[in-house]
């Protein structure tokens, strides 16, 4: 099966401006490597400030690697032609957390649709027209939604258009940024179905970023869980569910558990530490209860533990 998307040792530092013109390097990203193959769904999981949406922006090329390359189709994407960064771009698209920000309240929805296509310039307007409508009954929305505005749309209905718009070029790959977060709980669960639908008929594979690994599990094959800008835990579905190894990813699946219980209890979790005076050991070492000494002292690596399961714990 071909990998589209391949990440490859990734590291992230940006320099931080502070008091007298001095500068800090703050590093967000720390080794990050994974592959998503054609047709399937990666998922990107954990806590605000993990570090998900600067790995999201190494792939959508809005930021570049401090280390590491972002390979498509095998292929360093830092080397692309003009060529072969369009039909990159065109390839990879996303769809963000809040629809309603995501789309211009001005235009109608056959216009927003249908923009990604007149950019391009390689359709005739019949053809254009033609595969917003087919893409909209895709997502279920009825043609006389094109001549209407955002606003007149519920939430559930305006992530329908906004995935609509991301899949009228037939990208190989779409980015799922927390795509049901912003909506009401009794419609997350027809834009997940959708998104499942969707795969299956078009072949499209997702990396789906969700700080509820419930969600993230129910689309994913693969799950990666990230923490403080590292991969810590990395194996498919059922192995992250039932067999998972590290604290983090644990501590992850109980508070979800306990939501999904209605237990009127909270895990006691601390503050994560900031990137600007990281830890010397572990960063997650302040909040884990199996933490020892060599915790404080080495970051762990993350490593095979048994076939296709990778987890970063000196202790577990």
């Amino acid at each position: 099966m071909n990998k589209i998307i391949e990440l490859q040792h990734i590291d992230k530092t940006y320099a931080n401006k502070e008091l007298f013109k001095q500068k800090k390097s703050v590093q967000i990203l720390h080794n990050i490597s994974f592959a998503i193959n054609e047709g399937e769904t990666l998922g990107l999981v954990g806590e605000s400030g993990s570090g998900k949406t600067t790995t999201t922006r190494m792939i959508l090329r809005q930021e570049t690697p401090t280390r590491g390359n972002v390979l498509y189709y095998g292929k360093n994407v830092a080397e692309f032609s003009k060529d072969e960064d369009d039909e990159y771009r065109k390839n990879v698209q996303v769809v963000f957390q809040d629809p309603f920000s995501s789309l211009n309240p001005k235009m109608k929805i056959e216009n927003i649709i249908e923009e990604p296509l007149e950019i391009r310039k390689d359709y005739s307007k019949k053809e254009r027209k033609e595969k917003v409508k087919e893409i909209l009954r895709a997502v279920s929305l009825s043609e006389d939604s094109l001549q209407r505005y955002p606003r007149e749309f519920s939430g559930g209905q305006r992530q329908r258009i906004a995935i609509a718009r991301a899949l009228v070029e037939s990208p190989k790959l779409l980015i799922l940024d927390e795509p049901v977060s912003a909506l009401d709980v009794s419609i997350r669960g027809q834009i997940m179905n959708l998104l499942k639908d969707l795969q299956k008929k078009y072949n499209i594979a997702y990396l789906f970023i969700s700080h509820d690994i419930a969600s993230v599990a129910f689309l994913s094959k693969k799950i990666a869980v990230m923490y403080f800008g590292y991969i810590v835990e990395y194996s498919d579905k059922d192995t992250i569910l039932r067999n998972y190894r590290h604290p983090y990813t644990e501590m992850l699946i109980k508070s979800n558990e306990m939501q999904e219980l209605d237990v009127d209890e909270e895990l006691e979790i601390t503050d994560a530490p900031s990137h600007l005076e990281p830890p010397k050991g572990c960063p997650y070492a302040n909040r884990c209860k199996y933490a020892t000494k060599i915790c404080e002292e080495s970051v762990p690596e993350l490593r095979l533990i048994e076939e296709g399961h990778y987890m970063a714990c000196h202790n577990r």
